[in-house]
């Protein structure tokens, strides 16, 4: 119809034009649909292609989803051909027909195909032959959407278990050290985005510039900054009581402290009762080596602190 005819139609009329145009688009895809599955019973390989999507993408001068679509169609709503030439029922063959006809979109088509390819196979054919008759007679007044509202409904009903659980994969995280003669280290890893999100959540509010710093320019590096949060962090974790250390139990404070000055310490902290004058005096304690060990090894004290915190 030429341009100035249309603008002379009526909006009704109008709608009623385009409804007959995208019924007459539908149905020429179908044919394309037939063409496809036809090219890949062998047709596609004898032109020197690996597959019919490739040939498709040539001939259609374009590539990406939009050809793997069209070609996925085709395959679902028509039948194929084994090796041995015998016919290979179709996916969808009452989908194939809907379109054929130019009653459904080709929207409708792959929604309905999503659904028909998550149902077990251990469904009968019966009731998967159901579930498709049903969506396809919806595909006809309904749209899109409310196919993929009722395949979810279909899917609840055929397989109420719901799809088998996947296993959660193993979050990925490494961190190589690298000690150098003086003692200093060099780190450099790998971290999952769950482990690199927690990790950065604890480092970014302690890499803050300092308030020193936020009135001049700053004087630390961001990697500086990032290094000492990070030993802020790991000061945070060493003083934690459950701290492990190279033997993997909790970490101890071990002070060394000369007998000489053990002696001293303990003689005048050792008090004595005197009957006499009825109160506690300083007095001396000969301590040996051998005495001291025990205390010393059992984080044991050899006094013990009276009711208001004296001697």
């Amino acid at each position: 119809m030429p341009q100035q005819e249309l603008w002379q139609l009526p909006a009704g009329e109008l709608a009623v034009l385009l409804r007959e145009e995208f019924v007459s688009w539908w149905r020429q895809e179908a044919r394309i649909h037939r063409i496809i599955a036809h090219l890949d019973n062998g047709g596609a390989r004898a032109l020197g292609y690996s597959g019919v999507a490739g040939l498709v993408a040539d001939i259609a001068r374009s590539s990406g989803p939009g050809v793997k679509k069209l070609v996925k169609r085709a395959l679902a709503t028509n039948p194929g051909q084994g090796i041995d030439g015998a016919e290979i029922p179709a996916v969808a063959p009452v989908v194939g027909e809907a379109v054929r006809e130019g009653e459904i979109s080709p929207e409708h088509v792959d929604g309905i195909v999503r659904v028909l390819e998550k149902i077990p196979a251990a469904v009968s054919g019966e009731d998967r032959e159901f579930a498709e008759q049903t969506l396809v007679e919806l595909a006809r007044r309904a749209g899109v959407r409310e196919i993929g509202k009722a395949g979810k409904e279909i899917l609840g009903r055929l397989d109420p278990d719901g799809p088998e659980p996947r296993d959660i994969p193993e979050p990925r995280r490494e961190l190589n050290v690298h000690q150098r003669k003086d003692g200093s280290a060099k780190f450099d890893g790998y971290l999952d985005p769950v482990s690199a999100a927690k990790t950065l959540a604890l480092l970014d509010p302690l890499a803050m510039p300092r308030a020193e710093e936020s009135d001049g320019p700053v004087v630390r590096s961001r990697a500086e900054r990032y290094g000492d949060a990070f030993m802020e962090l790991v000061a945070l974790a060493g003083s934690h009581p459950d701290s492990p250390n190279r033997s993997g139990g909790r970490s101890d404070l071990i002070v060394t402290i000369p007998l000489a000055d053990l002696k001293l310490s303990w003689a005048r902290r050792v008090w004595t009762w005197s009957p006499t004058s009825r109160r506690a005096r300083p007095g001396f304690w000969r301590v040996t080596a051998g005495s001291s060990r025990p205390y010393s090894t059992a984080r044991a004290s050899p006094w013990r602190w009276g009711g208001r915190g004296d001697w």
